[in-house]
């Protein structure tokens, strides 16, 4: 097959996610993907296209999927301030233009490719510079990705995502603090909590210290203790309901933290 202009357009959550400003947004990735990103305004709200060279329409579908999901789950911890769920895009449109000359081949409809679990529910104005940076900076992670011996830190931002996923406050914090202890054991062989409360005050010297029930002794921060009463509530206070009422409150602040952490990496 002769060698052609592959387009893939994705769209974003409906009236989600915009841009505050004018469009569209276009940006070139280099290694390894070499291709244009395009952002625009729709009437639904956001969409992505991905344009590049190819030689096979099927390989370049999967290809620009991989790319989308990539992407999806970057902007998932990039944008951790603004939205409560996971980023989740849908694959509306795919075009295959040969440089020969040849007709353009005709490609079915899309599958309802969804890559990213329930949509957020946060409305965000983004400006282009916002944008900008993101795309720049999910180009440097791509092009410099962690090392082979970093597979904690992968799974760790995985974990993240998947947290992002379900809507269910408590099981989110729980996945998240395990997200953070997973990185504690990619940046010093240590996943307890003390190395956990380390990393988060370590991003936020300002989360107070609460003292523990005796006979513990160690300050925990108020994520671990949160946790603790939950987890433990045979000896933390045996009150279950209050204890998970305290980390939905906290969940909220706890994923922009963990977010920080897995993205400085």
């Amino acid at each position: 097959m002769a060698t052609g202009i592959f387009t893939a357009s994705y769209r974003f959550p409906a009236g989600v996610v915009r841009l505050a400003g004018a469009g569209p947004f276009v940006h070139i990735l280099g290694d390894p993907w070499c291709l244009k990103v395009t952002i625009r305004e729709s009437p639904t709200g956001l969409t992505l296209s991905l344009e590049f060279d190819a030689d096979d329409p099927e390989n370049a579908t999967a290809w620009a999927d991989r790319c989308a999901v990539q992407l999806a789950s970057f902007l998932t911890l990039r944008w951790a301030d603004h939205i409560d769920s996971a980023i989740a895009l849908q694959r509306t449109s795919r075009d295959f233009v040969p440089l020969d000359g040849a007709d353009a081949t005709p490609l079915p409809e899309p599958a309802d490719l969804r890559l990213q679990g329930h949509a957020p529910t946060v409305r965000i104005g983004l400006a282009v510079e916002e944008v900008s940076d993101a795309l720049t900076t999910f180009e440097l992670h791509e092009a410099a990705p962690p090392p082979v011996f970093a597979a904690d830190l992968v799974n760790a931002r995985e974990m993240y995502v998947a947290a992002m996923r379900t809507g269910h406050p408590i099981v989110r914090f729980l996945i998240l603090y395990s997200a953070v202890a997973l990185f504690g054991i990619f940046k010093s062989r240590d996943g307890g909590q003390k190395a956990v409360d380390r990393l988060l005050r370590f991003e936020d010297p300002a989360i107070p210290l609460v003292a523990p029930p005796p006979p513990r002794t160690r300050p925990e921060t108020t994520y671990t203790y949160a946790r603790n009463a939950l987890i433990h509530a045979e000896e933390r206070g045996k009150d279950p309901t209050a204890a998970s009422a305290e980390i939905a409150r906290l969940t909220p602040s706890f994923r922009s933290i963990v977010a920080r952490i897995l993205l400085n990496g």
